[in-house]
């Protein structure tokens, strides 16, 4: 019967990373840290890749007068996503070079899934509209992503970018 589970379980997880990678791989956010730019957007990436230190991330065609957000999340935490990083105000200046300089309502938080099953993160970096009033960072599990983006208070604009990637311990 586990083994039955693990197959099903294999089985969703495929099917959900195929529409995650068609959702989130775009091909226009580059992770430019050196142990993580070997790999492709949708990749599994060895959990000792990370360490404490963000990844470098790039958007080449960031828009120099334009201020952007990024939020980085564990889609398949147990509760709805938790969010490993979040960084408002970065202007595409920075941006096109990778200095990921700005408000930062998250601290930097590398991948941490529980032991057994994969788990996917995404790094999104969306066009700003306005400086966020809040700090998501207040519960980093049970944040609610959808919610947060689609508030208009939030000053969430256009999807500019996204890498997604898996890991396991």
């Amino acid at each position: 019967m586990a083994m039955f589970m693990i197959c099903v379980w294999l089985l969703y997880l495929s099917f959900a990373l195929s529409a995650a990678q068609e959702k989130t791989c775009d091909g226009s956010l580059c992770l430019t840290d050196l142990t993580v730019a070997d790999y492709e957007c949708g990749a599994q990436i060895p959990l000792s890749t990370f360490d404490s230190n963000a990844p470098s991330v790039t958007l080449p065609n960031a828009e120099e007068s334009k201020k952007y957000m990024l939020l980085m999340i564990d889609i398949d935490a147990p509760v709805p996503a938790w969010i490993h990083w979040f960084v408002a105000d970065i202007s595409g200046e920075d941006l096109r070079i990778g200095k990921i300089l700005g408000n930062v309502g998250c601290e930097y938080k590398p991948p941490s899934p529980p032991p057994g099953w994969p788990h996917r993160y995404e790094i999104r970096m969306y066009e700003q509209v306005t400086a966020p009033p809040s700090r998501p960072c207040s519960q980093r599990g049970g944040f609610k992503f959808r919610n947060f983006v689609d508030n208009p208070i939030n000053g969430v604009g256009t999807l500019a970018g996204s890498f997604c990637y898996v890991t396991q311990r």
